[in-house]
């Protein structure tokens, strides 16, 4: 599949996922439960479970340091991406911008993390649409 092909399908308009609370349960004998808002917010706690995030995005700059024209940069974003419902673009930069801003919306949920007052990453949680601010 070409990029320009990939671009193209990843614009496909599709259903958002059904309203509420989401479960992805571990297989036993564990049996661990991971909420979320959404199926890839499910398998997001289970992987940030298992991979600290700075891990992640420490494999995610190492393949684009060693990017040598190849695209093997791509399908190391594009394995992260595909988590929030995304494909990589052509510009490396873009693509781990997005896939950063979509671990710190995920970081800032707090019906998804513990961490969601926003504490955990050095300050205030931000606040929502209609809620007060300065």
């Amino acid at each position: 599949m070409s990029a320009e092909e990939a671009r193209a399908l990843a614009d496909t308009p599709t259903p958002r996922p059904r309203e509420g609370r989401w479960m992805l349960v571990s297989p036993m004998p564990e049996c661990h439960a991971f909420t979320g808002a959404s199926p890839m917010a499910c398998l997001q706690a289970e992987m940030d479970s298992r991979i600290p995030a700075r891990v992640q995005l420490a494999r995610m700059r190492v393949a684009l340091d060693e990017d040598d024209g190849g695209d093997e940069w791509r399908a190391a974003v594009d394995d992260m991406l595909a988590t929030c419902g995304g494909v990589a673009s052509d510009d490396p930069r873009e693509s781990l911008d997005r896939l950063i801003s979509w671990h710190v919306q995920v970081a800032l949920d707090p019906s998804v993390s513990s961490d969601g007052s926003g504490r955990g990453l050095g300050g205030p949680r931000l606040a929502a649409d209609g809620e007060g601010g300065a």
